[in-house]
């Protein structure tokens, strides 16, 4: 025995605020909001510790600076997770027009990324420097 279902149930689901969309879209789109959050919240956390640590060994006089290098990764890198955050939060509003136009911004800030980050060796700041002490004295215990 088949049932056929009434179709004026089916158009009576209240639609999104901002969209008219269905709400499953709404949450939808706040995901991304929250997964961008949480990108930010998990970079900060594991970060930001080392960073305090290495920049009073620094102050102290026991670890070299952070190579230049190392500043411009964590500067593109910062604002490529904050504009994704930014962009998901447009979209989630609705305002689409501005997510469209600051896109630009990504087109020129991902390649950048992507150049530095296949130039930028994965242990920049703890290579010793050359003319350091501690470069002179690993070369002249390998030799």
């Amino acid at each position: 025995m088949a049932t056929v279902a009434d179709g004026s149930l089916l158009n009576e689901r209240r639609g999104d605020v901002l969209s008219g969309t269905p709400r499953v879209h709404s949450i939808d789109r706040w995901i991304y909001v929250f997964t961008a959050a949480s990108f930010i919240a998990i970079v900060v956390a594991g970060f930001i510790p080392d960073s305090l640590k290495i920049i009073a060994m620094v102050k102290a006089g026991q670890h070299p600076p952070f190579p230049l290098i190392m500043h411009v990764h964590a500067a593109l890198m910062g604002s490529f997770l904050l504009l994704l955050l930014t962009q998901t939060v447009l979209v989630a509003t609705g305002r689409t027009a501005l997510h469209r136009q600051l896109g630009l911004a990504a087109m020129v800030l991902v390649p950048a990324l992507v150049a530095l980050n296949v130039t930028t060796p994965p242990d920049a700041d703890t290579v010793p420097r050359r003319g350091s002490a501690e470069s002179i004295t690993i070369a002249l215990r390998s030799a």
